[in-house]
C-alpha cells in the first residue's frame, strides 16, 4: 500500500526549480526598478515602517489588556485567602 505523507506533498512544490527561477527573475526586476526609480525604495521602506509600527502598537495594546486582566484576576485570587 502506498501511503501519502502530508509533508511530502507540501515539499514537492517547494523544491520545484520553476518557483526559484520565478523568484530570482522577480528580484532582479525589482532591483532594476529600484535603480531606475529610487522613490520606489523610499515608498517600500516607509510602508514597511508603517506596517511594523502598527504591529507594535497592536501588540502593546494587547499586552496592556492582558496585564489589566491578570492584575484583576490576581487581586481576586488573593482576596479568597
Amino acid at each position: 500500500m502506498n501511503r501519502m505523507n502530508i509533508f511530502d506533498s507540501f515539499m514537492s512544490n517547494f523544491y520545484d526549480w520553476k518557483y526559484h527561477l520565478l523568484q530570482g527573475i522577480m528580484l532582479v526586476l525589482f532591483g532594476v526598478l529600484i535603480v531606475l526609480l529610487p522613490q520606489l525604495l523610499v515608498a517600500l521602506i516607509a510602508s514597511l515602517f508603517m506596517a511594523m509600527g502598527t504591529g507594535v502598537i497592536a501588540t502593546a495594546w494587547s499586552l496592556r489588556r492582558l496585564e489589566r486582566y491578570h492584575a484583576r484576576a490576581g487581586a481576586q485570587f488573593f482576596e479568597m485567602f
